[in-house]
């Protein structure tokens, strides 16, 4: 988030858990997403929640922590949902599919934006897309029939790290196109010596499945707390 978006930081109370070492939180002024590192203390968790409900767009938002901090967070979020997620790394070569025959995976770049109109695609992807190439990424697509069907794209960076963000149109669903997507995005990161990460909702069983199927395996957990409403 740091290294992607533009942030708050809301630094921990002073004294606030000194026994757990303090610490921070820190919502995206973009997404409806935060974070809370270590234990800042209630008031700074509750002042990032409210941050986070005025940037409310068709998704609740979302606040990540470690597994070891979530009860901390979960005293500050009363009324919140709570859910957890496994971060996956590859586990090992992911092979593209077989595609239909009337199906193609390109990687469109910043430069090709003419080839991928906003309509039809969801909001929330290309909310994700234009960013994406903001910082000069490219996006994997699949098309069937000339009309964008699948999405790849890494969401958020690090050094050595790439977040994997995957949708497909419902018409288009189980069909391959989302793995041929990501196994063309994966050799462009792989030439950056970026490794892919995949984080999925345990409510999201379907997202757990595609994790499995690319080869990837579990590695960590989140805890995820959720705007009620």
């Amino acid at each position: 988030m740091l290294l992607c978006w533009p942030v708050t930081v809301l630094e921990g109370e002073t004294g606030a858990d000194p026994a757990a070492g303090g610490g921070f939180a820190v919502v995206s002024e973009l997404e409806p997403v935060g974070a809370v590192v270590g234990r800042p203390g209630d008031g700074v968790v509750a002042r990032a929640a409210e941050l986070l409900a005025a940037r409310r767009r068709e998704h609740p938002a979302e606040i990540l922590a470690q597994p070891e901090d979530a009860e901390a967070v979960a005293r500050a979020l009363p009324g919140w949902g709570r859910d957890g997620a496994t971060l996956h790394t590859l586990g090992g070569p992911a092979e593209p599919p077989a595609l239909r025959p009337d199906a193609e995976v390109a990687l469109i770049a910043p430069s090709e934006r003419h080839r991928l109109p906003p309509d039809g695609i969801p909001p929330p992807v290309w909310r994700e897309i234009e960013p994406t190439w903001e910082r000069g990424r490219p996006v994997a697509v699949a098309f069937v029939d000339g009309r964008p069907a699948s999405f790849c794209l890494g969401t958020l960076e690090t050094e050595t790290l790439w977040d994997v963000s995957i949708e497909t149109l419902e018409p288009y669903r189980h069909q391959g196109l989302a793995a041929a997507c990501f196994v063309a995005l994966r050799r462009h990161y792989r030439e950056l010596a970026k490794q892919p990460v995949w984080g999925a909702h345990h409510s999201n069983p379907a997202s757990l499945r595609l994790a499995r199927r690319l080869g990837f395996v579990p590695a960590a957990r989140l805890e995820i707390f959720i705007q009620p409403g």
